[in-house]
């Protein structure tokens, strides 16, 4: 996670859930910058457990303690009798880490963008090869048509700047052989499988592109 992402969060107080929410929480604690992750190597907690309760609470400094309290247990019970919010409530956010990181992600990418400059940098390995191509805010998926019950996706997402190739089947059952075949072809490939793909990541849309072609001339 990058020192711009934690930029955003301010001065906040966050903590370590299973469920989700702070009550249960098996650790809570205050920081800036990246200092809720140090957990991760300092206690063996998990990063996807990790939820950020209220965030840029720096804007309180100017503020009575009172208000920081009142504003905070306005957000925490909503009394039916309160018409008027506490103050800066936009801080009490109780959100998991990771979905903020990907949130950040998402609006610091134009993914319609890369997408259209991945395929038009590489012209001759799309053109009359596209079957579904699909873009939303944080993932972007640019599919072969499909070909002897297969198809090959370059997928796109914000939350990395990897490529993820996906070789995928709609006929399970005699997908088994051609993963062996896979991995006796590519030894080099550190591919995760299940019955339905084979999925891994390149470093680069060069590398993805030639995966692209590959599997066309393969199939075609």
């Amino acid at each position: 996670m990058s020192k711009a992402f934690f930029d955003t969060l301010g001065e906040y107080v966050y903590c370590y859930t299973k469920d989700g929410t702070y009550q249960n929480a098996y650790y809570k604690g205050k920081g800036v910058g990246d200092r809720c992750v140090h957990h991760v190597k300092e206690k063996g907690y998990d990063q996807s457990d990790c939820y950020i309760i209220a965030s840029n609470l720096e804007v309180f400094k100017s503020e009575k303690p009172n208000v920081l309290l009142e504003s905070w247990l306005i957000w925490e019970n909503d009394p039916q009798d309160n018409r008027v919010s506490g103050h800066h409530k936009e801080c009490f956010i109780m959100k998991n880490l990771n979905f903020l990181r990907d949130e950040y992600d998402s609006s610091q990418r134009d993914l319609y963008q890369e997408t259209d400059d991945l395929r038009n940098q590489f012209p001759q390995s799309f053109k009359g090869k596209l079957g579904r191509v699909e873009t939303k805010s944080s993932i972007s998926r640019i599919e072969t048509p499909w070909k002897s019950s297969l198809a090959f996706s370059i997928i796109i997402k914000t939350s990395t700047n990897k490529f993820t190739c996906v070789i995928s089947t709609n006929s399970p059952d005699k997908f088994a052989a051609k993963q062996e075949a896979f991995q006796e072809e590519y030894p080099e490939i550190h591919a995760d499988m299940t019955k339905n793909s084979i999925e891994w990541e390149v470093g680069t849309a060069q590398e993805a592109v030639e995966a692209w072609d590959a599997f066309y001339s393969a199939v075609s």
